[in-house]
């Protein structure tokens, strides 16, 4: 039942991975993980930590790009982004993880991507860590509803 929120994992590290491939670099301005599945409980003053599978192609912190408040979508590295560094990737080879200051479930994800299709990605699996980042279980493998490119793309766990 997804109107209610009480059957989620709780955890105090959560990823999100890339569950298809990206043809160019996967460039994110915001990514919100919110405690509910209608995406209003945002989680983002509880981060502590935000790291990435690689180092930033935009030259932007990822910590100071991904939970700063700012949404666009614009795309191509502009200010405010944040890019894997490989102009392609496939499947599960892109990855930003939170890290959160207590035990928190994650009900819904929010994120500002390029408008660019070749840019973004429109299912994303959502894992946990039980032992601080060294290993990840997956938790659900989701697939937006979200069409429109001007918006943040909602991906709401099942």
């Amino acid at each position: 039942d997804t109107d209610t929120d009480t059957d989620l994992d709780s955890s105090t590290h959560w990823r999100v991975v890339n569950a298809e491939a990206v043809t160019d670099h996967w460039n994110v301005s915001e990514l919100t993980l919110h405690r509910d599945r209608t995406c209003t409980d945002s989680l983002s003053a509880a981060v502590t930590d935000i790291t990435t599978a690689e180092e930033d192609a935009c030259s932007e912190p990822a910590g100071g790009v991904l939970n700063d408040g700012e949404c666009n979508m614009t795309g191509h590295c502009s200010p405010g982004n944040w890019a894997n560094t490989s102009s392609a990737s496939g499947a599960e080879e892109i990855w930003i993880s939170y890290e959160m200051a207590s035990s928190v479930p994650v009900g819904c994800i929010s994120i500002c991507q390029s408008r660019f299709e070749i840019q973004r990605v429109t299912q994303l699996i959502l894992q946990l860590s039980d032992d601080a980042g060294e290993t990840w279980t997956d938790v659900s493998t989701i697939t937006t509803d979200s069409t429109d490119l001007s918006a943040a793309t909602l991906f709401v766990v099942e």
